[in-house]
């Protein structure tokens, strides 16, 4: 395949030359101890059918002599003692003939004696050292095989290590770089770039198949116990957001993921998204939506979140009269970003308030929800259609069962009476309505924070991106918000994470 990148190799060279040299010494030495070992084995055969051979025969042969001379000295003494009987041999002569066998009869012995010790201690012994050296030659030799066999894996691995400093692409594709675009901060700085260090076993790139596709998102603890494997999906990518593509649960992540500075207090776990069939257009990195459907609620009534006040343990509408407004103790079920199931207390056709907390009065306000509850500005409302009031009917959702609940930055698009959609938030979230604020530290964290940072920490509480923008102005021109949710579709049991992006 074509090359993609190389790592610096120089350091590795350096070494391998080294390493040769070391691998040569170590193959000499291995072939000398081998010759070492041959000369020593051909020792011991040397003695054993040359040497020794040769003793045996000069020791047999030297018997041989000796006992011919003893013969012969015998002879000569028996004749001497006959001829110095008769007077012809003088006592001298006898004499000597008689040391002449004795020395015969020495020379004999010695040349037994001798075969003797070759035969009993010389050929064992001179064997037990030969053999002993070839023992040693060959000991030497195995150590010096080995080591040369370590220097040359040494080598090898060496030569291994220069070679995958290569990285070659196994195929046509797509090269992506393998860099965390949601670092510290949000910094889109690249991690893989020319001169950068890397670790042992560090991703670097990968080659993604454009046709199998997967996103990944981020659940909010709340709603994580919710999500199971398989379950179907519906995936919008900003990048062509008028298509939907319909995909599945892949897994979930055990456990959350790391903290960051920015959302320390937010727990949030990598779920991925299968993407079926796939799109042309599809690349890594890219920013898409998913909601997931995880149940059905068909023919139900329902409210706008936003039109849901809790106070004093109790959920509580706003339902008009023709005498002014009737406050409606509700029992709830379901809920997602747009609307909240209605198991009793409400009828269908109903006008309900979509901003209840601007028909109290200030002691209402306090007798609901302590002093300071909300400001004068916000009492003196008591029109039903505000711009951050409004009204809305009691629906029963009768129409076909919905696919899909928000996740990531996009919310569920139904109708009043559409598609079940999915719970996008949790009871409490969904219930907030426009009286609940945020907790003081997390607004100081985001009156500190960036315009990014602050989009970032706002998306990553599940809040939706048609939301954010207006949370944020109301951060910096200097005042607070409320929990409520948009209305949209009918409240069904799909919900999802924050921001994700196809990954192969």
């Amino acid at each position: 395949g074509q090359l993609v990148c190389e790592l610096d190799s120089s350091a590795l060279k350096d070494q391998l030359t080294n390493q040769v040299i070391a691998t040569k010494g170590a193959e000499a030495a291995y072939q000398n101890a081998r010759l070492t070992r041959e000369v020593a084995e051909i020792a011991v055969i040397e003695y054993v059918e040359g040497i020794y051979r040769q003793d045996f025969q000069t020791a047999k042969g030297e018997i041989a002599l000796a006992d011919s001379d003893k013969t012969r000295a015998e002879d000569r003494l028996e004749w001497s003692n006959r001829m110095f009987q008769k007077g012809y041999v003088s006592k001298a002569q006898q004499i000597a003939d008689d040391l002449a066998l004795k020395k015969a009869i020495f020379t004999f012995e010695q040349a037994q004696s001798k075969l003797k010790v070759l035969e009993d201690y010389t050929k064992k012994k001179t064997i037990k050292e030969l053999g002993s050296g070839v023992e040693k030659a060959r000991s030497d030799e195995l150590a010096k095989e080995q080591t040369w066999s370590l220097e040359k894996s040494k080598q090898a691995k060496l030569e291994k290590q220069i070679a995958n400093c290569k990285l070659f692409a196994p195929g046509d594709g797509l090269v992506v770089y393998a860099n965390d675009p949601n670092r510290f901060g949000g910094s889109s700085q690249p991690q893989i770039e020319e001169g950068a260090t890397v670790r042992e076993r560090q991703k670097i790139f990968s080659l993604p198949d454009i046709s199998k596709m997967r996103v990944n998102t981020k659940v909010h603890e709340s709603k994580i116990d919710r999500l199971s494997t398989g379950l179907r999906a519906r995936i919008r990518v900003d990048a062509f957001a008028d298509q939907v593509l319909t995909g599945s649960v892949e897994s979930v992540a055990p456990l959350p993921d790391p903290s960051n500075f920015f959302s320390s207090d937010i727990k949030v776990y990598t779920t991925l998204v299968t993407i079926e069939h796939g799109h042309p257009g599809l690349r890594p990195g890219m920013t898409a939506q998913v909601e997931v459907l995880v149940t059905e609620l068909p023919d139900v009534l329902s409210v706008p979140v936003q039109a849901v006040l809790e106070y004093q343990g109790q959920d509580h509408v706003a339902v008009q009269t023709d005498a002014g407004h009737d406050w409606r103790v509700v029992r709830l079920g379901t809920c997602n970003d747009k609307l909240v199931e209605v198991r009793s207390g409400l009828k269908a056709g109903e006008v309900v308030a979509l901003h209840p907390i601007a028909l109290m009065s200030e002691d209402e306000k306090r007798r609901a929800f302590g002093s300071g509850a909300s400001s004068g500005k916000e009492a003196s409302r008591k029109d039903w259609g505000a711009s951050k009031g409004g009204i809305a009917k009691a629906v029963g959702a009768s129409g076909t069962p919905g696919d899909g609940s928000p996740a990531g930055q996009d919310a569920a698009k139904g109708g009043a009476g559409g598609k079940a959609g999915g719970k996008a938030k949790s009871k409490a979230k969904g219930k907030a309505g426009a009286g609940r604020m945020m907790d003081p530290a997390t607004l100081e964290k985001l009156k500190a924070a960036s315009p990014d940072e602050q989009r970032y920490i706002l998306l990553d509480r599940g809040i939706p991106a048609d939301r954010v923008d207006r949370i944020l102005e109301r951060i910096n021109s200097g005042g607070g918000f409320g929990g409520g949710a948009p209305g949209g579709g009918p409240p069904g049991g799909g919900f999802g994470g924050g921001p994700g992006g196809p990954q192969p």
